[in-house]
């Protein structure tokens, strides 16, 4: 036998065959709710734009040591690039001409939002209570009503409403706002807008709606996507970002070349004056001592050593410059055109920390257009800034000290070979030193020369090196929210809720089900009535509906019961009762009576229930003198018995609720009517009180050849089965269960042709 605790699949199809009308309204009630939620949900567009970039790292890339020294190592970043994008610096800049930081929304009926544009009745200047939501009613063309509600920047609640007119000043302690018409129609009912700071515009902007990607690995284009409510702003806002980010780029790159060429300037106008010295030197050295041969070896020596005044020359380019940088962080100079491009710095991090400096050197030089350095955004930007000066700092004094030993080491080298040169005659050494001096003079002039063209050549050609690829356009159609998608989705988590309450529902009922939770009181089961559905639950539906299931159920109950007696039997009494009241006593004791009596038998029905009489409206018949009279003596037998409709089938019902209901069904004369009915009735059905509440149906059931214990399918309590098996145990006589209302889908095959 299945366990009680074990639910098997057709258990959970029978639990949702139950609650199936609960589980059907949390599915509507679930997709109502997101259509609700979907139907305000503003639509979404979503504009791109694309750059590609032209590397020019093949172009810039190392080929000895003073090429590293003059433009150091540089390559399009386009990791980098797309920080720089996505920075608060340039979508400030961008703002700037796209305005993004008012939204103003029309309201219909239904208070769903449309935010409008370029197409706006009215213009908001807010010049105190920046975040604010304002709610706009226009009355007329002149005036408007104007209604502000919510929190101010202390937390204290606002709730502001008066009535204006337009290009007026409204102000109080937490805003201060002018209503300028633009002409336009006003063609909503009410209207709500906000003016926001830029700077949190632009945070949200860039923590919510702009993302910047590579299209793929191989490619070096960046795909620039903003999401709005308002389709021609988002094309207007990306295509305006693409735009300064181009010009801020040109401007970076033509800063980096104008500070090469100046560095390059330098240099050259210095060597140009040693490497004149160092001809004149060598002129007069010749015509002086003569030309004279120089041995291979003393050539050798030479050149070793020219290599590593190139060398030194190369680390004291660094050296300075370093020390150049240091100089104008340690005095406070104008940090916004700091690069190390022309160090040859190899330290990634150094690098990072410049441009990471000069990014947040340019977001404070914008965000000072709009607010002071006592703004607190401002003071944690230039307390970031203080950071890396120090750390920037504290790295080139280690990049120094290293140039330093590197330094010694190469003025080692040379001085050894300095000291293999002095053991050559004088003439020839001081040959080889002036024709030295003019070799390094002369190389390191030509070479600056090529570099001063190629930088200047860059520097014009620096507008072609990025390009718009594609402009974004106009979208047309909203990538969220998907509103079908969010209904469907909604309907099935209202089903999946509906089938999880159903299942609470269910395991919290702990009512009588079927045959199995009356298997421990071991009594037969007579019978089982199938639920009945009428507005009047107490029918006589044997005879309403005869050819019925449930009919045939009572004509089954009364069969089993002509097996339980004797035959010829007369005077038989059947107890129906149960545990408490409402699981159909009445109903069962009034039907059995009628199915009894379509056996030409005399019956009687006998409502014992004195507290709550019902019987006499069974069969439509007054109360009046009912068994409290009787008992109490105040009326004979005569009196009490009422005929119904039918022929032989007679009742007595309660009659008025006595006090004493308990002690009048204690006293003898229970039983003597009883024995006085025996002999003209074939059948005396007892409908007792029930046994749960009161004692006296048990007293009662003690004078009953047959007890029928109704329990209610869906309505008796687990619990009560103690209840019935204590009254079982009491009982010596024939103790049956009838179960009632229990729930039965008839169909053709089970009906028998007995019921459409």
């Amino acid at each position: 036998m299945r366990s009680k605790k074990d639910l098997t699949p057709i258990d959970g199809l029978n639990i949702i065959n139950k609650y199936k009308f609960l589980i059907l309204s949390f599915v509507i009630l679930g997709a109502l709710i997101a259509g609700v939620n979907a139907y305000y949900k503003p639509y979404i567009y979503e504009a791109t734009a694309s750059i590609q970039f032209n590397s020019d790292s093949k172009n810039l890339e190392s080929t000895d040591l003073l090429t590293e020294a003059i433009l150091g190592s540089r390559s399009s970043d386009i990791d980098t690039a797309k920080e720089v994008i996505s920075s608060r610096s340039l979508v400030l800049e961008a703002l700037k001409k796209v305005d993004l930081t008012t939204h103003i929304w029309g309201l219909n009926r239904l208070y769903k939002a449309t935010e409008l544009y370029d197409n706006t009745p009215f213009i908001p200047k807010v010049y105190k209570g920046l975040g604010l939501i304002f709610y706009l009613k226009p009355k007329d063309n002149n005036s408007f009503i104007l209604e502000v509600k919510g929190k101010n920047q202390n937390g204290d609640k606002i709730n502001f409403r008066g009535e204006f007119k337009f290009n007026q000043i409204i102000q109080n302690d937490n805003f201060k706002v002018k209503i300028v018409p633009t002409g336009k129609e006003f063609k909503y009912f009410k209207y709500k807008f906000s003016v926001d700071s830029p700077i949190i515009t632009a945070q949200n902007i860039i923590n919510n709606s702009l993302s910047v990607s590579r299209r793929n690995k191989k490619a070096n284009i960046l795909d620039i996507s903003f999401q709005d409510t308002v389709p021609v702003r988002a094309k207007e806002f990306v295509n305006e970002l693409t735009k300064v980010y181009l010009k801020r780029n040109i401007e970076q790159k033509t800063q980096n070349a104008t500070q090469t060429l100046k560095f390059i300037n330098e240099q050259l106008k210095l060597l140009q004056g040693n490497l004149q010295k160092s001809q004149k030197n060598i002129e007069e050295f010749k015509s002086r001592e003569n030309t004279m041969d120089i041995k291979l070896s003393a050539q050798e020596i030479s050149k070793k050593i020219e290599d590593y005044d190139s060398k030194l020359a190369i680390l004291n380019m660094k050296i300075k410059i370093l020390k150049d940088t240091i100089d104008k962080i340690d005095k406070g100079k104008d940090l916004s055109t700091l690069t190390l491009v022309g160090l040859g710095v190899d330290s990634a991090s150094v690098n990072e920390l410049t441009k990471e400096l000069q990014q947040a050197l340019l977001d404070r030089k914008a965000l000072l257009q709009d607010y002071t350095y006592k703004h607190p955004v401002v003071r944690k930007l230039t307390d970031r800034i203080e950071n890396l000066k120090a750390i920037i700092k504290e790295s080139i004094l280690n990049i120094l000290k290293g140039l330093n030993e590197q330094k010694k080491i190469f003025l080692s080298q040379k001085e050894r070979y300095i000291k293999e040169l002095k053991k050559l005659p004088k003439a020839e050494q001081n040959y080889l030193t002036l024709q030295r001096e003019f070799n390094f003079n002369n190389k390191f002039y030509t070479y600056l020369l090529e570099k001063k063209t190629e930088t200047e050549i860059k520097k014009a050609a620096t507008a072609n090196q990025n390009k718009i690829l594609d402009y974004a356009i106009t979208p047309n159609i909203p990538i969220k929210p998907k509103r079908k998608l969010i209904v469907t989705v909604g309907a099935m988590a209202g089903g999946v809720l509906g089938v999880l309450v159903a299942f609470f529902l269910n395991a919290r009922d702990n009512t009588i089900k079927s045959e199995e939770d009356l298997e421990e009181i071991d009594a037969p089961i007579v019978a089982s009535i199938p639920k009945y559905n009428s507005q009047n639950s107490r029918d006589l539906i044997v005879l309403k509906e005869p050819k019925s299931p449930i009919a045939e159920s009572f004509r089954l109950l009364r069969t089993n019961l002509q097996f339980l007696i004797s035959n010829n039997q007369r005077g038989v009494v059947i107890a129906v009762t149960s545990t408490v009241a409402g699981e159909g006593k009445t109903t069962i004791a009034s039907n059995l009576a009628l199915s009894l009596n379509m056996l030409e038998k005399r019956v009687i029905v006998i409502n014992f229930d004195l507290r709550k009489p019902t019987l006499h409206k069974v069969f439509n018949l007054p109360n009046g003198y009912g068994l409290s009279g009787y008992l109490s003596n105040q009326v004979g037998l005569d009196k009490i018995l009422k005929h119904t409709d039918i022929d032989n089938l007679d009742i007595i019902s309660a009659g008025a609720v006595p006090p004493n209901p308990s002690e009048l069904i204690n006293s003898p004369k229970v039983q003597e009517l009883i024995e006085r009915l025996k002999k003209y009735y074939d059948y005396i059905i007892l409908d007792t009180p029930p046994v749960g509440l009161v004692t006296d149906a048990r007293v009662l059931i003690r004078s009953a050849d047959i007890i029928l214990y109704v329990v209610r399918a869906n309505y008796t309590k687990k619990e009560f089965v103690k209840i019935i098996k204590e009254v079982k145990s009491q009982t010596k006589r024939g103790f049956y269960i009838v179960l009632n209302d229990i729930k039965v889908d008839f169909d053709s095959n089970y009906s028998y042709g007995y019921y459409k």
